[in-house]
């Protein structure tokens, strides 16, 4: 570690990476935000959930929105990511309910399809939905919104 006045930072054997010495002993992670996927696929819950915690983030998941209404509930969630055909309820009712609760209003949703409908686009913007992204979901596509959304 070298200190010239600014932060301080340390890089790692390779030198091919770095990030604020602070972080060295903080007990916090880098990431804060807490993510809740909401898919009826389990597979692709599994992958996303996976994928987004190597990243940083604490992600909870649900295999239907009853379950994710549930979880929302129950922790801080700061962005969710919901499949649009779901049993029970699709995505965009499950943002309709979310955007009614002035306890959750303000919390980014970002809906993932299959289907190629731009009326269903344009249906989950005018619902609450902030972002969507068609399937199959390119994950570093998944993890730039996700950041853009903090």
């Amino acid at each position: 570690m070298a200190h010239m006045g600014g932060p301080q930072c340390v890089v790692n054997a390779r030198g091919d990476g770095y990030f604020p010495a602070s972080l060295l002993h903080s007990p916090h992670t880098v990431c804060t935000v807490h993510i809740l996927v909401i898919d009826d696929d389990s597979s692709l819950c599994t992958s996303l959930s996976y994928y987004l915690e190597r990243h940083g983030y604490t992600v909870h998941s649900a295999s239907d929105a009853l379950q994710a209404l549930d979880v929302l509930e129950r922790h801080p969630v700061g962005f969710v990511i919901t499949d649009y055909l779901m049993p029970h309820l699709d995505g965009i009712h499950f943002t309709e309910i979310v955007k009614a609760d002035p306890r959750f209003r303000s919390i980014p949703v970002l809906l993932i399809t299959a289907v190629v409908d731009g009326s269903v686009t344009d249906k989950s913007l005018r619902k609450g939905v902030a972002l969507t992204l068609q399937k199959p979901v390119d994950m570093g596509q998944l993890l730039n919104l996700v950041r853009f959304a903090e």
